[in-house]
């Protein structure tokens, strides 16, 4: 693969770390207008099952009929990219502080590359690993990690943040392995992936609540205000219907072990719009771990 062509694949990466960093703020936005966490979840996947067909169907005329072999790969896929949707919130919702939930949940890049070794036959170069633990030595800065308590205490909820850790590390491995077996359309895969989610979503909850968990209580909020269905729609948008799409076209030709590293910006781009929208405040610390993850990015 020649340089330009390479560059070409790394953008549509960091192009998705900074959408996907738009989820937390939208999140944020829905929160503050009280919509519940099952329900910004699911409208996440419905306007993002919407505006991606919209854009497949009707701007680049992709032909969207799913094969019969590509069920199964579907199917996987979307129990991943539930687990990764879900298993943060209730670990926060059983007791982890979010800025410890948070790091553990960072620590997905250390489990794609085994899951790369695996499922791929991938080894990261030297260059890889330095870059990876470059981006989570600058996460635990940014998060300012010493005034976390309880930080080396295990509890249920930090074992939630973990699964959750190894659920988007998955989503990442396998999204590779999809595009380079199987070939599939980006925005096919998204969609579909999606479709499959949304009733399992459902199945999850009723689960949950069978061991006295509600905060993915599946009844879906229909009343919400003006600027919450805005919200709602910006994070099917925005966080979704354009993030992932643009992830597995990166994952066709950019090695698992460096997509982690430039996913990692997402972290940037949440901490920046919390101070923007959230009148959240600078630090120094913050302004070295940004910098220390746009560092470890270059190195690859």
């Amino acid at each position: 693969m020649n340089k330009i062509s390479e560059s070409k694949y790394h953008i549509t990466i960091i192009l998705a770390a900074v959408l996907w960093g738009t989820v937390s703020l939208f999140s944020g936005l829905l929160t503050r207008e009280g919509v519940d966490v099952f329900s910004q979840i699911t409208y996440r996947a419905f306007f993002g099952v919407i505006i991606a067909f919209i854009i497949a169907r009707f701007i680049f005329k992709q032909n969207l009929r799913l094969k019969h072999s590509e069920i199964k790969y579907i199917i996987l896929n979307s129990l991943f990219t539930l687990g990764g949707w879900t298993f943060f919130m209730i670990s926060i919702y059983v007791g982890t502080p979010i800025a410890k939930a948070t790091v553990l949940m960072y620590t997905y890049p250390i489990y794609s590359v085994i899951l790369s070794y695996f499922l791929l036959k991938e080894a990261p170069t030297k260059k890889n690993i330095l870059g990876i633990l470059l981006s989570f030595l600058s996460i635990l800065i940014l998060l300012e990690i010493w005034h976390i308590k309880n930080l080396t205490q295990i509890q249920l909820g930090d074992l939630f943040a973990l699964v959750d850790a190894v659920f988007t590390a998955l989503v990442i491995v396998y999204g590779r392995k999809m595009r380079t077996e199987i070939k599939i359309n980006s925005f096919k895969l998204f969609i579909f992936t999606l479709l499959f989610m949304i009733p399992l979503l459902f199945l999850f909850g009723y689960l949950l609540h069978f061991f006295q968990i509600d905060i993915l209580k599946p009844v879906i909020n229909l009343t919400l205000s003006p600027k919450a269905w805005v919200y709602a729609i910006s994070i099917g948008t925005f966080g979704t219907a354009l993030t992932f799409p643009l992830l597995y076209i990166g994952l066709s030709k950019i090695r698992s072990s460096v997509a982690n590293i430039l996913l990692l910006l997402e972290v940037v781009s949440s901490y920046l719009f919390g101070v923007i929208f959230f009148s959240e405040q600078f630090s120094v610390w913050g302004i070295i771990g940004m910098l220390g993850i746009i560092i470890s990015t270059l190195l690859i």
